[in-house]
């Protein structure tokens, strides 16, 4: 990872950035500019007390909630569903075309608020997601329902990135840490809530409301979001502003995004490594983004990804840390709660319980650390602390088997929940503070992007090491116990299986 400590400090003095201290009466000391019926600071930041924030901010949690639940709520679900749509081989696409289209979509909104507007943009993701859930829950075929989990994947990027670019736009850079902490206890809330309300759903109703239930809560995120957020009003005619998008950036980003991804999700799985099919998808994908790379530097004049963003130290080496961040974030997300389910042949929902710790230490230190920040305006000890404990906390779940405690490993995953919590605001909040105003919507997409872009990656490559050791292991094992070769072929299939039979522990 880049040397952050270099001449060039990374650890900005956000008192000097932005020229103001803590006081909760700043913003009415701060020159206004007179815009419809609100008034606007210097840096156009709209004046509003801090009660109006605070309800403004209350009702950005309702929609990350609501993008966050939508990820983790049809996990419960899913086997459910591959037995009503006889559709076992192909259910997982249901989260890997949410994932991919939620991945590759992130960059695109940014930029779309620098065009349309913050909150214009943001009721625009509102309205996509809830459409996509809609159709979600009429689907009647599992390709419909593979088309719409997409679409509300790409609902859910625009919610996921404008929700923290509107706050950026009323909120001066001193509070902002206070108020981006709020968003990461909705954000842990719903990753806790969601698995456990989608099998209640599941078990108690039917599973189609773990997309009906999207319905309410979105609409009344937008009436809340519509009537109490407050931003600047993009200047043009709806014709001009349409001619503002890079219609040929934003298919050459996509498109290669897309076709690298799914020739990762590929590999391994509907087909081998070294098929044509994975080569020619990951190919083409590469030069894609190669043809993008040309086209913004060379001929773009509104660029969806800026690249000159990258001329920023400060930026890349966050950006940087992000991704490497991402590797430990999602890997453990979706690996705590498999290890728990196949090492001890648990429940979907003890599983989710599993994860627990890590959540919690997330959720709780992502808001102190926005405190934090608020009140001492540093950031720079709180991603350096958080990514030595990430690293700590990873090492010591390496260690962990089928008799560690279970004290023990839910102390480990907390540890890499206090790690991550620390870590994603003052990355957000350290770009904010680094990229000129007009950037910040790009740079604030960027780090949301790169975050979960690394998570897919991290998955990939974390599933390819773990086939090879259980493919090596399970040839080891049959040369041992070749009298139970056939349970162990196929408690590959059924996990289960290795607990019920007579195959010794080992």
């Amino acid at each position: 990872m880049p040397n952050i400590t270099e001449s060039n400090n990374i650890d900005i003095d956000i008192d000097n950035v932005i020229n103001t201290n803590a006081s909760d009466e700043l913003t009415i000391k701060q020159k206004k500019i007179k815009k419809s019926t609100v008034e606007f600071d210097e840096e156009g930041i709209p004046i509003l007390s801090r009660q109006r924030i605070y309800m403004a901010v209350a009702s950005l949690c309702i929609a990350i909630f609501l993008a966050s639940l939508d990820g983790t709520i049809i996990v419960t679900a899913l086997p459910t569903m591959a037995n009503i749509f006889n559709a076992a081989d192909s259910i997982h696409w249901l989260i890997t075309a949410n994932l991919l289209a939620n991945t590759c979509f992130q960059p695109l909104f940014g930029k779309f608020s620098d065009i349309f507007g913050r909150k214009e943009t943001l009721i625009g993701a509102i309205i996509i997601f809830e459409i996509g859930s809609l159709i979600s829950g009429f689907a009647k075929s599992i390709s419909l329902l593979i088309f719409s989990r997409a679409l509300t994947g790409v609902g859910a990027a625009g919610l996921q990135v404008m929700v923290l670019v509107v706050i950026s736009e009323m909120v001066p850079l001193r509070e902002r840490g206070r108020y981006s902490g709020l968003v990461g206890v909705a954000f842990g809330l719903a990753s806790v809530i969601g698995p456990l309300l989608g099998g209640f759903l599941t078990d108690k109703v039917s599973y189609r409301w773990c997309f009906f239930i999207n319905i309410p809560i979105g609409i009344l995120a937008g009436i809340f979001i519509a009537l109490l957020v407050k931003t600047r009003k993009s200047e043009g005619s709806a014709k001009d502003k349409i001619k503002r998008i890079d219609f040929v950036g934003s298919f050459l980003l996509v498109s290669g995004l897309v076709m690298l991804l799914i020739g990762l999700n590929f590999g391994g799985n509907e087909h081998k490594w070294i098929s044509a099919t994975v080569l020619c998808t990951m190919i083409i994908g590469a030069l894609t983004l190669v043809a993008y790379v040309y086209y913004d530097l060379k001929v773009a004049k509104e660029p969806i990804l800026p690249l000159k963003m990258f001329k920023h130290r400060n930026f890349w080496s966050i950006t940087t840390a992000q991704f490497f961040m991402g590797f430990g974030l999602y890997g453990i997300i979706y690996a705590a709660p498999s290890y728990d389910s196949i090492v001890h042949n648990s429940t979907a929902s003890h599983s989710g319980i599993f994860l627990l710790p890590f959540i919690l230490g997330m959720v709780i230190l992502s808001f102190a650390a926005g405190l934090f920040i608020t009140y001492t305006g540093r950031y720079r000890p709180m991603f350096i602390s958080g990514t030595f404990i990430m690293a700590v906390g990873c090492g010591l779940l390496i260690s962990i088997n089928e008799n560690t405690k279970g004290v023990a490993t839910a102390s480990f995953l907390a540890i890499c929940g206090i790690g991550c919590g620390l870590c994603m605001q003052s990355f957000i909040i350290c770009v904010q503070a680094t990229v000129p105003r007009n950037l910040i919507a790009s740079a604030t997409s960027t780090i949301a992007f790169t975050r979960i872009l690394s998570g897919t990656i991290g998955t990939t490559l974390s599933t390819i090491v773990q086939k090879s050791i259980v493919k090596s292991k399970i040839t080891q094992l049959i040369a041992k116990f070749p009298t139970n070769a056939k349970v162990i072929l196929a408690s590959l299939k059924k996990t289960s299986l290795i607990h019920t039979s007579s195959v010794p522990s080992e």
